[in-house]
């Protein structure tokens, strides 16, 4: 039992402090590129271009990425930084929108490249691929994700909780046998207490010592000897045993202060 205890409160601290100890840094990665008759230039102009579950997530360039190329052509990268507390067990939906600022997209030739980022987990996961030949772009990309990519600690700590139930499972299927002797011991008390409250409720003169030897003598599983020979045993006995004596005729003492 104590055990289950520890288990059970070992599941309830995971659960309360599940929220608190995520922390897995991501960031959505993104790299854009105008092709060299585009209008647009490869620059952020607002301050964000991405919603996570429908939180809008900061978004700023890298600095030093910005690049002109021979072709006139141009690209560069932004990050859109963001904690995995953001983030779900299962499905999770990403939001990316990005227009030509007026938003005449007709002369825009640009392709977005946005990938899902975390560092400390070695994880990178695409996300839009998307190339803009004179339109803008708002959509949406829905990904799953594990325990293990959102808050590994937490992952490994039920990963150790379940380690431990299944310890806790094969314990109780190798001490069942047990568990049912318990049981059956149990029952037998259960009797000899009944038993014995049956015998204090009869008179003294019907009650005799070889009715409480006899008593013990059925309940032998668990009456030990020290338990027949403790003293309210002992004290049964002596006052079976007077009983006895007055009722084959012996008189009893008429001395003061006794019965």
């Amino acid at each position: 039992m104590k055990r289950l205890v520890a288990l059970c409160i070992a599941l309830l601290a995971l659960i309360t402090s599940a929220h608190a100890r995520a922390g897995t840094p991501y960031t959505l990665h993104w790299f854009m590129a105008e092709y060299p008759h585009s209008c647009e230039n490869a620059r952020i102009t607002l301050p964000s271009y991405f919603d996570v579950n429908g939180t809008s997530i900061p978004t700023s360039e890298v600095p030093g990425a910005f690049a002109e190329h021979p072709d006139n052509s141009e690209s560069n990268e932004a990050e859109a930084p963001f904690d995995s507390v953001l983030l779900r067990w299962g499905s999770n939906r990403f939001h990316f929108k990005v227009s030509v600022r007026g938003g005449d997209n007709r002369c825009v030739d640009a392709l977005e490249i946005v990938h899902l980022v975390s560092a400390p987990l070695g994880l990178n996961k695409p996300l839009f691929d998307v190339r803009r030949e004179g339109t803008a772009f708002d959509g949406s990309t829905d990904l799953n994700l594990s325990l293990e990519e959102i808050n590994p600690p937490l992952a490994r700590d039920i990963v150790n909780l379940e380690a431990e139930i299944e310890a806790e499972r094969m314990w109780l299927i190798n001490h069942a046998a047990e568990a049912a002797a318990l049981s059956e011991r149990f029952d037998l008390l259960q009797q000899l207490e009944t038993e014995l409250k049956d015998l204090l409720t009869r008179p003294l003169d019907e009650i005799a010592e070889v009715d409480l030897d006899a008593i013990f003598d059925r309940y032998a599983e668990v009456v030990d000897d020290a338990t027949r020979a403790a003293p309210a045993a002992r004290s049964c006995r002596r006052r079976s045993g007077s009983s006895r004596r007055w009722a084959s005729g012996s008189a009893p003492s008429r001395r003061r202060g006794r019965p």
